[in-house]
């Protein structure tokens, strides 16, 4: 990137900054159910992703230590 479009894009992000109506409380109550929002996600992504996702682990760990056991045994069973 070149220096003039840092330059621009820093220029940029500091008035914006810089014309934030921080005081007004529409901009709380923006801000505040933006982390309300985050924080609604991040319980419904661990409920529907995370705890299905460890239950499906579990089942195929399950799957593959029968399916391994078994071929220990047909193993185990021609070397006797």
């Amino acid at each position: 990137m070149k220096e003039r479009t840092k330059l621009a894009l820093s220029m940029a992000i500091f008035a914006a900054c810089w014309f934030l109506p921080v005081g007004h409380p529409r901009f709380w109550g923006a801000v505040q159910e933006n982390l309300s929002l985050g924080h609604w996600y991040a319980r419904e992504a661990v409920l529907l992703c995370l705890v299905p996702a460890f239950f499906i682990a579990g089942a195929i760990r399950v799957g593959l230590v029968v399916v391994l056991s078994t071929v220990a045994g047909m193993l185990y069973g021609a070397i006797s």
